[in-house]
């Protein structure tokens, strides 16, 4: 496999409808227009050229919902650091006011609110509604092929999914219909573990257990393994797992953590062979977006670059918190038993007939190529796994972690083509 023909297989259709999605603010954001006789500004500019660009530009401020419920979580991180980028690269022409909590829009209704303007930049969850968004659905199917490993496995599957994702015109069709821009359309968001009261990772333990999913190829996934899926909103996960209403839940630890999951249920497994899917969201423009000067466009698309490299240091070293805190709880971190890990590569016969239901039979292999592609990426650029979760805080130093030469290879390759222009 060559890297010349692993990059047309990726890449190839998806370029030219991006670009025409993102040519073209809430509360003070304004309205400039962006017009066919915008001045845009080289990739790679600097401050000064920006600036320069922009000279004429009223200063305004966007208003970006984060995913995070408060600016002292982990994926905080991201979500300040790019407001922070945007307005020093702007010379404080483009302010950013980031919200959190949903102070604004509860989830399955952010869309809406950027698509009418109350939001200008936000991550929404599409996971729940896949009929909205079929296409990005059988996206979030094809993430089984992703198997488990705490820093080069995650690395690659969150460049992996946002490849696929770049690179499939019916996805971007879709988030043109309900009105949104993306910047990161969708986001790996970390591993899918299970998380329980009660220990065992053996194929018997999973019997009769309820367990909280989300999306629909994962609970085909629990079935096989001889649990009941329940669906449940990811807020009140906590409350369940502390009354007993559910057993376990399968979420990634970037969520997990946060919501204190660790202190009622310390006891985490993961198969090795094929992943639980991933469900998540993605980062989005809205309407005012779309109207903004061309090189304010660009300015803030730019800024995608540090926010993949935030995203990454967000969920791997969640990873190793996780890990951490398990131990300090007496818990468990824990690959499934043999058994266990056969039943649930028995539910990927379910996720090739869904997504072959669906119109997406290449989906798969798809995926599968680009996350070997970018697996073998992190590898020459140094990275290795050095363990495995249950001690990944002994042996990864989230501190030290600095994933912005995989962020910028990536975005060079796969993002830069479908910049506003």
């Amino acid at each position: 496999m060559t890297t010349d023909m692993n990059r047309k297989l990726l890449t190839i259709g998806g370029a030219g409808l991006v670009m025409t999605l993102m040519t073209g603010c809430a509360g003070g954001a304004g309205g400039n227009s962006s017009s066919s006789g915008d001045t845009g500004v080289e990739y790679g500019a600097t401050p000064e050229e920006y600036q320069d660009a922009l000279v004429d530009m009223e200063p305004i401020t966007l208003t970006y919902q984060s995913t995070a419920s408060s600016p002292t979580e982990p994926m905080a991180l991201r979500s300040q650091s790019f407001a922070d980028n945007v307005q020093e690269v702007s010379g404080g022409k483009i302010s950013i006011d980031v919200v959190y909590g949903h102070a604004i829009a509860g989830t399955g209704e952010i869309a809406d609110a950027l698509a009418d303007g109350r939001l200008d930049l936000a991550y929404e969850l599409l996971m729940y509604e896949p009929s909205k968004y079929p296409a990005t659905d059988a996206l979030y199917a094809s993430t089984a092929v992703f198997e488990p490993s705490p820093l080069v496995g995650e690395m690659a599957a969150n460049a992996a999914f946002l490849d696929v994702a770049w690179s499939t015109p019916e996805l971007h069709d879709e988030l043109e219909h309900n009105g949104l821009v993306p910047l990161m359309p969708v986001d790996a968001a970390g591993t899918v573990f299970s998380i329980c009261g009660d220990g065992g990772v053996d194929l018997d333990t999973w019997d009769g257990r309820q367990i909280r999913v989300s999306g629909t190829v994962q609970q085909e996934q629990v079935r096989e393994l001889g649990g009941s899926p329940v669906s449940m909103n990811f807020l009140e996960v906590y409350e369940g797992l502390q009354r007993n209403v559910v057993d376990c839940t399968l979420m990634n630890l970037n969520t997990g953590i946060p919501l204190g999951l660790i202190e009622v249920a310390a006891n985490v497994s993961y198969p090795e062979t094929n992943s639980f899917t991933r469900g998540a969201g993605g980062f989005f423009g809205g309407l005012n977006f779309k109207e903004l000067p061309l090189a304010a466009q660009q300015l803030i698309f730019d800024q995608v670059e540090g926010y993949f490299g935030d995203s990454l240091r967000s969920s791997i070293g969640s990873g190793a918190d996780a890990s951490e805190r398990v131990n300090q709880s007496n818990g468990s971190f824990l690959s499934f038993s043999e058994e266990a890990d056969d039943a649930l590569s028995n539910a990927y016969s379910s996720v090739e007939e869904y997504l072959s239901e669906t119109g997406n039979e290449d989906m798969l292999k798809r995926m599968s190529e680009a996350y070997e592609y970018w697996t073998d990426a992190a590898v020459e650029l140094g990275y290795q796994n050095e363990g495995d979760y249950g001690d990944f805080h002994e042996w990864f130093d989230s501190e030290e972690f600095s994933p912005d030469d995989f962020a910028a290879e990536f975005f060079e390759q796969v993002v830069l083509p479908h910049r506003p222009a």
